[in-house]
């Protein structure tokens, strides 16, 4: 009888086990970090949660077997989610509502079946023809549907690539000319360019970061003039640092991230076709940080945010994510940081190996390698409400966009963001005292600045009359101090007592 008892409870564990990550990726998720947006001097203060943990989903609980080391998650224009997963050998395409609608597993090359080296990067397009950087063959592949390879680029040959440069692709995108972007990893010069309609034709690289020197640094570059070629050769080189990953948005423009920069700053950046940073900031000639600023572990180790990814996502918003502390950042087209989330851990909501992050049937979607599992979050009423007036914000509505500001700060009373579009509608609408004193609260010097030159000109114009009366009578005035002594002789005449 006891082995029989023993017997059932084991077997109702066993059911427990394989149910309970069906019911993880149904049933939607709360918060399990601390939310919170920074004022202007960079300190961390409370915010309500704009993004909330609303679909955890593994490999198991799709019915597709584990995700094996899982690397990329991208959302494809035809409204279907592509998880890169090299372990498997495979490419695993989710619909609308999160299922599984196809898996690419078959690979061939010239008829002949393919497997990659590792799948370190996919980019989707329009007609569902998949780009693939793998960096263990050193090659970009693309490949249809079917799983056909259809193409097969190989290191360029060119000049303008230094002696012994190693080609090492781990992303890739492609813009509506036809130009192929790839980063290579160990490349610092920026993205390689690659014209496929002009048979491959290696164009040069792409919006290469600057160079930013550190005090120290500086110094160097002066005693390198001081020494001779043997001793400079021998000196550690300063070189820019290199891009981890990149994302397209609808208008051509291409977002980047990097994993270091220095003192934190300036490690997300907007690129035109020039590949000259076009991202606004809050105030100008100010540098940002987009993530959080560098801190100190118990041992003594300093902890700085390193983006391992970024993805557009509507209205001038974007995300990126942080591998070193497992967080979502998420910033508007001014780099104002609207929302953060996320975290390191083992709670729904937090991560182990955060990898990769797309935007994806509004929600923002985070690939987790160390689980090989996704984990989608959508907007709390209060990330709606945000949301919502950015977006009228973003089109210049900003006259509308005050009722929506107005719900958002009664929320969050320490969100900036929201006495800045509060002051530019009413500014718009000609309650230029009241837009000041929300402008003074925004923080921002160069709106406030703006609108205080209009109030004092739409003063100066209402007033125009009493001012000129006032003006006259200290003129008068000022002549009649200046010229008293003459004044006082006509009325009392010398020698009168």
């Amino acid at each position: 009888m006891k082995k029989f008892v023993t017997k059932i409870i084991l077997t109702l564990l066993a059911v427990l086990l394989v149910v309970q990550p069906l019911t993880a990726a149904a049933s939607p998720r709360e918060a399990t970090f601390n939310s919170y947006l920074f004022n202007q001097h960079g300190r961390a203060v409370p915010a309500p949660v704009s993004y909330m943990p609303v679909l955890v989903l593994c490999g198991e609980a799709m019915g597709i077997g584990a995700l094996n080391n899982p690397t990329d998650i991208t959302s494809g224009p035809e409204g279907y989610l592509y998880i890169a997963d090299p372990g498997n050998n495979r490419i695993v395409v989710l619909d609308y509502n999160f299922e599984v609608a196809e898996v690419i597993d078959a690979f061939t090359l010239n008829g002949e079946p393919f497997t990659f080296g590792t799948i370190d990067g996919i980019f989707v397009l329009p007609d569902g023809r998949i780009h693939i950087a793998d960096s263990i063959l050193r090659r970009v592949f693309t490949v249809d549907r079917s799983g056909t390879i259809l193409m097969e680029l190989g290191p360029p040959e060119s000049e303008m690539l230094a002696e012994g440069f190693l080609f090492t692709p781990v992303a890739v995108l492609e813009d509506a000319s036809g130009v192929l972007y790839i980063l290579s990893r160990g490349s610092f010069q920026g993205a390689l360019m690659v014209d496929l309609q002009r048979d491959n034709l290696f164009l040069g690289f792409f919006g290469a970061n600057r160079v930013q020197l550190s005090f120290a640094q500086a110094g160097q570059m002066l005693w390198r003039r001081l020494f001779t070629r043997e001793q400079r050769e021998r000196m550690v080189q300063i070189i820019p640092v290199e891009f981890t990953n990149f994302d397209i948005c609808p208008r051509g423009f291409i977002y980047v991230c990097t994993a270091f920069a220095e003192d934190n700053v300036d490690q997300l950046r907007v690129l035109n076709s020039n590949g000259d940073n076009i991202l606004r900031t809050p105030q100008v000639g100010i540098p940002v940080n987009y993530g959080d600023p560098p801190s100190m572990t118990s041992r003594y180790v300093t902890v700085t945010t390193s983006f391992v990814d970024i993805t557009y996502m509507a209205n001038g918003m974007f995300a990126s994510l942080d591998r070193q502390r497992g967080r979502v950042f998420v910033h508007t087209s001014d780099s104002h940081m609207v929302a953060q989330f996320g975290q390191l851990g083992d709670q729904i909501g937090r991560f182990s190996v955060p990898v990769a992050i797309t935007y994806f049937n509004n929600q923002i979607v985070v690939l987790d390698a160390g689980r090989g599992e996704i984990t989608a979050f959508g907007r709390t009423e209060y990330g709606e409400m945000v949301a919502l007036a950015l977006a009228l914000h973003e089109q210049g509505r900003y006259e509308e966009s005050v009722e929506y500001w107005r719900a958002v700060l009664a929320h969050n009373i320490n969100f900036e963001l929201a006495y800045l579009g509060i002051g530019r509608g009413l500014s718009r609408s000609g309650y230029l005292q009241e837009a000041l004193w929300y402008l003074r609260r925004a923080n921002n010097r160069q709106v406030y600045s703006e609108v205080f030159e209009l109030h004092r000109s739409q003063f100066t114009s209402d007033n125009f009359n009493a001012l000129a009366l006032v003006f006259l009578l200290v003129c008068v005035l000022a002549i009649v101090f200046a010229k008293r002594r003459y004044f006082l002789e006509r009325l009392v005449p010398r020698g009168a007592k």
